[in-house]
């Protein structure tokens, strides 16, 4: 007869097992629900080191027999959600993470998941509702202005959206993608002054970001500064060689100072690329 395992052990062993051995907390909380298959808290952790391994299904699987003995679970629905959103299965995520809060209304984090979630199936008034209601639960949280900063840029509410990223910004000083997207909002709203300043500052704390430089070298072709944004794209297409655009308006730069040559090589450039893009979708 199996030796039946003591709840106590396996957990103080789970919690020595890092993530780069989730391999060996599947092993170990297999055997505890072996022993002990009505324990809801085994399937909640086996589905755990699962999700770090990218076993998301089998994660799923434990989450739901998780559930299944104790519905009221708030954390099975958080877990089983978020490995929903691993796999791309964002309705199914939308649920779990609605039922988590609805059973923990004050989780800010549930909110801003969930929000995320909404951005990704273009769901933007949600999406803003939910990260409104994360900013309220933790108004010091730069991620939630953040992320309902992006998607106001989506909106076109571009004041919106430089007000939540300059809050983003404050909580967090070294938030490069944050100055990123107010540099796209100030370039919309044609601040270009601001935006490059802005872009720039995404550029230091980001120096391999190419959408950094790719759009500060639009600003800088916008207040016709060619040099600087042939520089700009340039360096953009060294680290990104694959994108259209920048060689598109590297292109209309090259143009503009007269060289021809080199601005039909950028514009065949990217003609090429399109097409590539084009059959690959259609392949796809």
């Amino acid at each position: 007869m199996a030796k039946r395992l003591n709840p106590k052990e396996v957990m103080n062993e789970l919690s020595h097992i890092t993530i780069t051995h989730s391999r060996q907390a599947v092993a170990v909380n297999t055997k505890f629900i072996e022993n002990n298959p009505n324990k809801s808290g085994a399937y909640t952790n086996l589905g755990t080191p699962y999700s770090t391994t990218e076993l998301y299904y089998n994660a799923i699987a434990d989450y739901t027999r998780a559930l299944e003995l104790e519905p009221t679970h708030a954390e099975g629905y958080f877990n089983r959600g978020f490995a929903y959103i691993s796999i791309k299965k964002y309705y199914n995520a939308i649920a779990d993470y609605t039922r988590a809060l609805e059973l923990e209304p004050t989780h800010a984090l549930g909110y801003l998941t969930r929000g995320l979630v909404y951005n990704n199936v273009q769901e933007y008034d949600k999406a803003i509702a939910d990260l409104t209601k994360a900013t309220e639960l933790n108004p010091t949280h730069a991620l939630s202005y953040f992320n309902r900063g992006l998607v106001y840029n989506k909106l076109e509410k571009y004041d919106k959206a430089i007000a939540d990223l300059t809050k983003a910004i404050e909580l967090n000083p070294i938030h490069a993608e944050a100055y990123f997207g107010r540099g796209l909002a100030y370039g919309n709203i044609q601040k270009y002054v601001k935006a490059i300043a802005d872009l720039t500052k995404a550029a230091e704390l980001n120096p391999t970001h190419a959408e950094s430089y790719a759009n500060r070298g639009l600003v800088y072709n916008a207040v016709r500064e060619y040099d600087k944004a042939i520089a700009d794209l340039t360096r953009a297409i060294e680290l990104n060689p694959t994108r259209a655009k920048a060689y598109f308006f590297r292109g209309f730069a090259y143009s503009s100072i007269q060289q021809s040559d080199k601005a039909i090589a950028d514009y065949t450039k990217a003609i090429e690329l399109n097409l590539r893009g084009t059959a690959h979708e259609q392949y796809e």
